[in-house]
Order: C-alpha cells, then structure tokens, then sequence
C-alpha cells in the first residue's frame, strides 16, 4: 500500500514517444521529448510552447510571483538572474 501511494506522489507528465501518447515519470524526460500539459496539471520540466491556447503560469513556487504569468508560443525563457 506505501509503495501505490509513494507511486501516486510522483509527478507524472504526458509524452510523446514512439508514435503514440504515454504516461510516464517526469523524472524520465529527456531533452527533445513532446510533452503535453492540460488545465490545472503542474509543469514537470522546462519546454517550448509549440501549441496553446491562453497560456498562464503559476511560478510562484520558483520565482515568488503572486499572478500567474503569461506565456507565448515558441518563446524559451531562462531562469531569471540577477546579472
């Protein structure tokens, strides 16, 4: 029972591998993957929009913003630095 709910806990995303649409592990992205994101599901990875329709992030787990923040297709944006 600790092992399903331990299974349950990890972050799942939707990859494009092989042909077809699977469920896998975040941790098992690897760079070039397709991975598809719905309403409400958290983002495992760093990615390029290539399709979307009104696009709006909750960041404020990384970056401490209190609005959700906009994204735009085919625009890769790095961490922000204090450089």
């Amino acid at each position: 029972a600790l092992r399903a709910l331990r299974d349950l806990a990890v972050p799942q995303v939707r990859v494009r591998r092989d042909g077809r649409w699977q469920r896998i592990p975040a941790r098992e992205l690897v760079p070039g993957d397709w991975f598809a994101v719905g309403e409400g599901e958290r983002v495992a990875a760093d990615g390029t929009l290539h399709e979307a329709s009104a696009v709006a992030v909750d960041e404020s787990l990384l970056t401490g913003e209190s609005v959700p923040v906009d994204k735009r297709l085919g625009v890769a944006e790095a961490a922000a630095s204090n450089d």
